[in-house]
């Protein structure tokens, strides 16, 4: 009988051996554990392999751990310098394994998928409406790979360039796979919402007891990940469209409340690429209404408008938490009311353009390949104490794929983005409303997810590729038949 069969999980006497035998087994790993690496090391190796065969009888499993640890990245417990959650992206090649835990993970999750195909009936493969661009992605990426370690690269920059993107074609997958229930999907998407509130209380304590006080010697902006910001906006992006799109509003003014801690967060950490990208999901919501639902964009756009240019107006020229928005604002619209450190950060970002769009030319249709540091025709900081990859991956990391990929990569990264908008927007005209938002937001994030890319280092950072997979995933769970809903009884008249 199947592994996989129904009824594998009731207690009959045909699961004790196997049961027996994975025990012993992990006995046997928790004795060598404790007497070659301790106690501690002990516990969490075997925390970590309870988890991985968890994982590979239930890959599901995979997209939940996963997306916890991308939410908890930053979530700092007693050690005010280093990141808890960070541990689960940093490779455990000291133990001889050249993989992060996250990565662990995700590929007993793609075994665990490969053995249910393989010998599951119920299970068939689901490609997806989104499955050719992610596979062309990922072709473009190894082609790029090729080419690098062709010219010398530097094989662990290159697996620190490509490593977070194969969260990509994996976390699809495992989505498209298990979450095809789209009930399973939407609790997904809760679960996130609530953690990302969760890791929001952490990001607020930790700017008001050690940021603001100095306890930390970091800028707000270096004392949080970048990433925190985007994952703060897909949150309310999400909060938001299930808001506009409920048959009644009112009843749904309490999920709001979601809402205040995430913006907070966004506000301590100073990071106008988050910001920006948030602004960007609220404008294309506000034409998403504008075509489809004119009344709810007459009610709440023009009040939305008031409040936010209201509150852009009274901190424009303050310099503290509040003024973030303000300061998104100017980023824009190119304000010399920038402060000096953003000025300066502006004219970083300039000057690394200018050499990006040298080096385009330079090699516009295979590219340089990933792993090799590219060249500076105009000179800027060195940045390698804090960025060891300052010499090869510049912050505009869609420019950087097509500076690393060539031509055909940037048309491959292109073309995913665009399927990807196109089958949300058109989601919105075939889903029952319960649904829309999340066919707007699971959007509306890709959109966020190109924006924060465009000025800063999306494409290489796992936290957000991996936002990035589950929205793509989503939208391709979105767009299959619902399989809760049941069959049509066969016709006996017909054939």
């Amino acid at each position: 009988m199947s592994a996989y069969a129904p009824g594998y999980y009731r207690s009959t006497g045909d699961q004790f051996a196997p049961l027996l035998i994975v025990g012993l087994i992990v006995a046997l790993a928790l004795a060598g554990l404790l007497v070659i690496a301790g106690a501690t090391v002990a516990v969490v190796a075997l925390a970590g392999l309870v988890l991985a065969c968890a994982v590979l009888v239930r890959p599901a499993l995979a997209v939940y751990a996963v997306m916890l640890a991308v939410v908890f990245g930053d979530f700092h417990l007693s050690d005010q310098n280093q990141a808890a959650g960070s541990l689960m992206f940093e490779s455990l090649a000291k133990y001889g394994i050249n993989f992060t835990p996250a990565e662990v993970l995700l590929i007993c999750g793609l075994v665990g998928l490969l053995i249910r195909l393989t010998f599951d009936p119920s299970l068939r493969f689901r490609a997806g409406a989104l499955f050719t661009p992610v596979m062309l992605l990922v072709a473009a990426v190894l082609l790029a790979c090729a080419v690098g370690i062709s010219r010398g690269a530097d094989m662990q920059t290159l697996r620190q360039e490509v490593r977070g993107l194969f969260y990509v074609p994996v976390l699809y997958l495992l989505v498209t796979h298990f979450f095809a229930r789209r009930e399973r999907f939407l609790y997904l998407m809760s679960v996130f919402v609530i953690a990302v509130n969760i890791a929001s209380i952490e990001n607020i304590y930790r700017y008001y007891t050690q940021v603001r006080t100095y306890q930390l010697d970091l800028s707000p902006s270096l004392a949080f990940a970048h990433e925190n910001s985007l994952l703060c906006a897909g949150a309310i992006i999400l909060i938001l469209a299930r808001f506009v799109w409920a048959k009644h509003p009112m009843r749904e003014c309490k999920y709001l409340l979601l809402v205040p801690l995430p913006l907070a967060a966004m506000l301590v950490m100073h990071r106008r690429a988050g910001l920006v990208a948030l602004d960007g999901g609220i404008a294309l919501l506000c034409l998403v209404l504008l075509r489809q639902k004119m009344h709810t964009f007459l009610i709440f756009v023009p009040l939305g408008l008031l409040v936010f240019g209201v509150v852009v107006a009274a901190t424009w020229n303050n310099p503290g938490s509040s003024g973030e928005l303000a300061r998104a604002v100017q980023s824009v619209t190119n304000s010399n009311q920038l402060s000096a450190r953003d000025q300066s950060s502006d004219l970083y970002r300039a000057r690394e353009e200018l050499n990006i769009r040298m080096n385009i030319e330079a090699a516009p249709l295979v590219g340089k390949g990933f792993g090799r540091p590219y060249t500076f025709y105009v000179p800027v900081t060195d940045l390698s104490a804090d960025w060891p990859l300052w010499d090869s991956v510049p912050h505009n990391s869609v420019l950087w794929f097509w500076l690393d990929a060539g031509i055909a990569g940037f048309i491959a990264l292109t073309l995913l983005f665009a399927a990807s908008m196109m089958r949300s927007l058109q989601l919105l005209t075939t889903l029952a409303d319960p649904l829309k938002p999340y066919a707007f937001a699971m959007g509306a994030i890709v959109f966020m997810f190109f924006m924060y890319s465009w000025v800063d280092l999306g494409l290489i950072t796992p936290r957000t590729l991996a936002l990035f997979a589950l929205a793509l995933g989503g939208i391709a769970v979105l767009c299959e038949p619902d399989l809760n809903r049941p069959s049509p009884a066969p016709d006996p008249e017909a054939g």
